[in-house]
């Protein structure tokens, strides 16, 4: 007898996935693990509250990089430009006391950062010494009588002719600081274009001349060699679109793809991604090739993201369709606009699949191939959540909520788009009522989640995305059951669904303790989970009758 039967290991998994008690001990030791070690890692980190350990910490990278070897005189104006903007935010934000004209004088010291020592020791020349200086002393204090006399010293250097080197990037930070953006931009424009290793104050104008919209100034900087080769990725795009320009648009915007490939959400985000794409594929038919016959279609649905940033373009900068905080506005807006060019965005990468569905005329395939669609663009969209809000807040309700509701709306639109051709366009109402109603849908629910104040005249009524989400995945399941017979797989859907979403609750835990060093970090991610309970336990019915 074989010491090893993989028919006996394929019955013993069958029996283990199906069995509740083994399913919620797996299931819970593996939350536990991922939160006892994100309780290891916080004590390894020490007490202490979040922000302070964070304002410390960009105190230590600074110091660390002025203390390098090379740094120029443009690193300087750039470090003493962070100090007093990103470090003096943290401190306002700790209830940390204003630093004083009177103390910087008595110190030459910034939250414990010798800026005095290090400004007299980097510029040699006494004229630009005081520039620097002067340029301290406005930041810190520009309606204390001395920093309003060092802000028209630099003024008046900024415009005299020539003017001196840095006095015009001094003076257009100052200028930004206080909102005045116009006088900002032609500062910035005047250090830019005087000095060629200007770079920072050609990247300010870029940006400001992008969200004042001034398109002469745009086309200007744009012909200059340096400032094209020069922008980020996020600036090409961002100034693409207020110009018209695809080009430039797109390719900013597959640079940035390239910068979102952070490895951890890269990780993340394929993970979750991969839970639902073995879902979908265990609910399909059994056929050769099935792991991989999706990819295509998961492939398209990144792509999707592409006419989707140029629908953005058309209806908000060319046609200036935004939230403006209105009520009925803002549900107009999310609806026609947010709802209605994602979903078409969709379903036009969809469209191509059609023939080849026709084709195989396999029941229930046009609905997972739209799923598959949605889900590649849920895929991307994740990246950007996940930078903006960190991974260990967003991952779970991402997964639970964005990433199952792309699939589900372009499932249900793509299977009524499959009918519509397949019947001749005999089922026109039908795919009529299906892609109004998806469209609807997705604008109402991102309306709920992004409104905020315009919801407050009507009080919480945060639940209706819930409510939404519910509906659509049950009119999904509905179609998936009533088109494909149920396949039972060695390892059960309710097993894969749960074990993976245990993982990855175990991950944001372990991930919160590292960014936050925290139990009030991790703690988030707990009450975050338990807030997704309700969306959760429909998903295990579901799964556990498929």
């Amino acid at each position: 007898m074989p010491l090893f039967s993989f028919h006996g290991w394929k019955t013993r998994a069958f029996l283990l996935s199906r069995n509740p008690v083994f399913l919620a001990k797996l299931t819970s030791g593996i939350v536990a693990g991922g939160f006892l070690l994100a309780c290891g890692i916080v004590g390894m980190k020490g007490k202490g509250d979040s922000e302070g350990r964070r304002l410390h910490s960009v105190i230590e990278s600074l110091q660390r990089e002025m203390s390098k070897e090379g740094t120029s005189q443009r690193d300087l104006a750039r470090w003493l430009h962070r100090v007093t903007t990103e470090l003096g935010t943290k401190a306002r934000a700790l209830g940390l006391p204003r630093p004083t004209l009177d103390g910087f004088k008595a110190s030459g010291e910034l939250f414990g950062l010798h800026m005095k020592e290090r400004i007299e020791k980097q510029v040699s020349d006494a004229a630009l010494r005081s520039r620097f200086e002067d340029y301290v002393l406005a930041r810190i204090d520009s309606k204390d009588p001395r920093g309003k006399a060092a802000w028209q010293r630099l003024e008046a250097a900024a415009l005299s002719t020539p003017p001196p080197v840095f006095a015009n990037e001094f003076l257009g930070d100052l200028l930004a600081g206080e909102g005045e953006a116009k006088g900002a931009l032609q500062a910035y424009l005047r250090e830019g274009g005087g000095f060629a290793d200007a770079k920072r104050a050609r990247s300010q104008a870029l940006r400001l001349a992008t969200d004042l919209k001034d398109l002469r100034a745009l086309r200007l900087m744009l012909a200059d060699p340096r400032v094209a080769g020069e922008a980020s990725p996020l600036d090409q795009y961002h100034a693409g679109m207020v110009l018209g320009d695809w080009k430039l648009m797109m390719t900013g915007l597959l640079r940035l793809e390239g910068q979102h490939s952070r490895p951890d959400v890269l990780i993340v985000t394929l993970f979750a991604a991969a839970l639902w794409y073995a879902v979908f594929v265990r609910c399909g038919v059994r056929e050769h090739w099935r792991w991989v016959r999706p990819l295509p279609a998961l492939f398209a649905g990144v792509v999707s993201i592409l006419p989707t940033m140029l629908l953005v373009q058309w209806q908000e900068t060319a046609n200036g369709f935004t939230e403006n905080g209105e009520f009925l506005h803002d549900l107009l807006y999310y609806v026609t606009g947010v709802g209605l060019r994602e979903e078409a965005a969709k379903l036009l990468l969809f469209a191509p699949f059609i023939p080849w569905l026709l084709k195989h005329k396999a029941p229930g395939k046009a609905l997972l191939t739209g799923a598959f669609v949605g889900l590649g663009f849920a895929l991307d969209e994740n990246r950007s959540y996940y930078l903006m809000n960190g991974i260990a807040t967003a991952a779970v309700g991402r997964l639970l909520t964005a990433n199952f509701f792309h699939a589900a709306l372009t499932g249900l639109a793509g299977h009524a788009l499959y009918e519509l051709v397949r019947t001749r366009f005999g089922s026109a109402e039908r795919f009529i009522g299906t892609f109004v109603g998806v469209v609807v849908a997705h604008g109402v629910y991102d309306w709920v989640q992004g409104a905020g104040s315009s919801l407050a005249a009507i009080g919480d009524i945060g639940i209706l995305s819930i409510v939404i989400l519910a509906v659509i995945a049950q009119q999904f399941f509905d179609k998936l059951t009533a088109l494909i017979q149920p396949q039972r797989g060695v390892v059960s859907l309710l097993s894969l669904f749960l074990t993976g979403l245990a993982v990855l609750v175990g991950a944001g835990f372990i991930l919160a303790a590292v960014d936050s060093g925290t139990m009030a970090g991790v703690s988030a991610v707990g009450v975050d989970a338990l807030s997704l309970v309700p969306i959760t336990v429909f998903y295990v019915r579901k799964f556990g009758h498929l």
